[in-house]
């Protein structure tokens, strides 16, 4: 009887023994899961938000990056959700600190992040409510762009525009497949092709005669600097024509000096050549009697026939008088 009862009670030992290793098991990994550090200090903070956009008790709340707790509670009122957060160190609050809610992935999940305030704006007033910031979903914000958009381009006739503008785009496409155009015609005509073929060998060819000094441009281009000592010199002789035309060391440096002596005298004998030229067209003079006078151009031609007259007789006796005087001179 006493052996059956103390098996009895071994047994018991035994099961509750193994019910409690259980047990502690299952709260170390409760603790291990949920992060929970029983002996460390924790600050709870509460934060109003006007929504959370899918927020649950356990996510992480980040400040600069680093996660310094979990949202411990979440309670819905009437103006809003308070958002219950214990966090692993004290926060130092500035009036323009910000709380707000982001995604975590394009996948889903979400996260609290802190912004404690830059450290030139004056601390939070202690006891003072904290206030979230709204946050923003980007899906529905794109879903809203979007039907603004369709709706802005329905009502100003905009979609009808694009649609016409795409019709027009294949008639185009398809006109220049066709070959229809002058574009048209340079995309499907293949004699195109070969007259630019043609040219690319001609330029080749030119590129090459040009290469090989076979023109006059190569032999501009590859005279070793004959061309340009020519040019040089020719540049020398100019400026030193244009130095003694300043220094007036010629005619035309004379006439283009500051001085105008040179010029006066060539006025002053222009002037007396046109009152020579007067006087002549006037008659008056002997050279102006002369061309201007018809009787005296007879007398004159009629004073020339006689003296012509005078010499051919003089021309025929010189020889009987020479022969004369020859004669008698002997004796």
């Amino acid at each position: 009887m006493k052996r059956s009862r103390i098996r009895e009670m071994s047994i018991e030992v035994t099961v509750g023994a193994f019910m409690f290793m259980v047990l502690l098991a299952l709260g170390v990994f409760t603790i291990i899961l949920s992060r929970e550090n029983l002996f460390q200090p924790s600050w709870s903070v509460t934060v109003r938000f006007r929504e959370i956009m899918g927020v649950r008790e356990g996510d992480n709340v980040y400040l600069r990056g680093v996660i310094v707790g979990r949202v411990k509670r979440i309670q819905i009122e009437r103006d809003g959700v308070l958002l219950q957060m214990a966090l692993k160190r004290e926060l130092d609050l500035r009036t323009d600190y910000r709380f707000e809610i982001l995604p975590t992935s394009v996948l889903g999940g979400r996260y609290v992040y802190i912004y404690e305030g830059s450290p030139d704006a004056p601390p939070l007033p202690e006891g003072a409510e904290l206030v979230g910031t709204t946050p923003v979903d980007l899906i529905d914000s794109a879903t809203r762009v979007v039907q603004n958009l369709r709706r802005t381009l329905e009502e100003e006739g905009l979609l009808n525009d694009l649609k016409a503008a795409g019709r027009n785009i294949a008639e185009i496409t398809r006109k220049l497949s066709e070959g229809e155009g002058t574009i048209g015609r340079l995309l499907a005509d293949d004699q195109v092709y070969a007259d630019i073929a043609a040219i690319t060998s001609d330029l080749r060819k030119a590129a090459e005669r040009l290469a090989a000094g076979e023109s006059t441009l190569s032999r501009l281009l590859s005279d070793k600097g004959e061309i340009y000592a020519d040019a040089a010199e020719i540049a020398r002789n100019l400026r030193e024509a244009s130095s003694r035309l300043n220094n007036a060391e010629s005619l035309l440096g004379k006439l283009l000096a500051p001085d105008d002596g040179l010029y006066e005298d060539l006025r002053g004998a222009a002037q007396s050549l046109r009152k020579t030229a007067d006087t002549i067209a006037r008659g008056e003079g002997t050279l102006g009697q002369i061309v201007m006078r018809g009787e005296l151009y007879e007398e004159i031609r009629l004073l020339v026939n006689e003296l012509r007259a005078t010499i051919d007789d003089f021309r025929e006796t010189a020889p009987v008088s020479t022969f004369t005087s020859i004669f008698f001179g002997a004796f």
